[in-house]
């Protein structure tokens, strides 16, 4: 299991002013634990399915995808979301 980031995307992350994540635990805590979208309200959900590290942000009432990364390491995946949210300046 990978640990660490790469120097490419630690250097993309100093690049969009995120603070550098010295753990997968940093970068997890770096996402919202929900999202509000239209008057709806989307909750992360990280899971591991097939053979892939999946980051959602769902509706739980309509099953809406607000937003969906995949990786098959986690702190890729992590990594991948970060990196939309603060693009579609969530974060």
């Amino acid at each position: 299991m990978k640990q660490y980031l790469t120097k490419q995307q630690t250097e993309e992350l100093i690049k969009l002013g995120m603070p550098l994540p010295d753990s997968i635990g940093e970068l997890i805590e770096m996402l919202p634990k929900s999202i509000n979208n239209i008057d709806e309200k989307n909750y992360l959900n990280i899971f591991f399915a097939r053979n892939y590290w999946h980051i959602v942000y769902l509706n739980h009432h309509t099953n809406y995808e607000f937003r969906r990364v995949s990786g098959q390491e986690l702190i890729d995946a992590l990594y991948k979301m970060v990196v939309k949210l603060k693009e579609d300046c969530i974060l």
